[in-house]
C-alpha cells in the first residue's frame, strides 16, 4: 500500500515538473513545446502569464511582431501599386503615349521604393520580436522551477525499525 502511493507520488511530482517550454523550428514554422507536447499561442501565453517578468516581455514581443506584420503590409500594398503603375507603363509604351509612360514609370519607381522601405522597417522589429520572446521563455524555464528530472531513483532498505524507503532526485 505504502509503496503504490508513493510510487502515485513520484509519478505525479515528476509529471508536474516536466513542463519546460521549448522552441523547435519545424520548416518555416516555429513549434512551441511544453514537455514534449506542441502548444499553440494562447496556451503559451497562459503559461507565460503564471510569471509577471515572462508575460511583460511575452507582450514586448506580440507588440513588436505588431508592428512589423503593419509595417510588411504596408509595404506588400505599395509594391502591389507599383507593379500596377509598371504594367500601366508598359500598355502606355504599347500605345505610344510616352508622356504616359514618363508619368507611370516615375509612379511605379516611387511606389517600390516606398514598399522596400516598409519592409526594411520590419527588420528590426521582428528581431526585437524574437529576441523579447526568447527572454520570455527563458524567465519562465528559469524561474517557474518548471525544469525536468533527468534522474529520479527510489530505494528501498531494511533498517533497525523495519523498511525504509528514500527518494533521490
Amino acid at each position: 500500500m505504502l509503496f503504490t502511493a508513493l510510487s502515485f507520488f513520484v509519478f505525479f511530482f515528476a509529471a508536474s515538473l516536466s513542463g519546460q517550454i521549448t522552441v523547435e523550428k519545424k520548416g518555416m514554422k516555429k513549434v512551441y513545446l511544453n514537455g514534449g507536447e506542441s502548444i499553440d499561442s494562447k496556451e503559451l501565453f497562459s503559461l507565460l502569464e503564471s510569471n509577471p517578468s515572462s508575460v511583460k516581455d511575452y507582450k514586448s514581443s506580440k507588440t513588436n511582431s505588431i508592428v512589423a506584420l503593419s509595417s510588411i503590409v504596408c509595404g506588400t500594398a505599395f509594391i502591389g501599386v507599383g507593379f500596377y503603375y509598371t504594367i500601366k507603363s508598359a500598355q502606355a509604351v504599347g500605345d505610344s503615349d510616352l508622356a504616359g509612360t514618363t508619368d507611370y514609370s516615375n509612379k511605379s519607381t516611387n511606389n517600390i521604393l516606398i514598399g522596400a522601405g516598409f519592409y526594411a522597417l520590419s527588420i528590426p522589429f521582428l528581431l526585437l520580436a524574437n529576441s523579447h520572446l526568447k527572454k520570455s521563455i527563458n524567465l519562465y524555464n528559469a524561474s517557474s522551477g518548471s525544469g525536468s528530472i533527468d534522474d529520479l531513483e527510489l530505494y528501498f532498505g531494511m533498517t533497525d525499525n523495519g523498511i525504509g524507503v528514500g527518494l533521490s532526485f
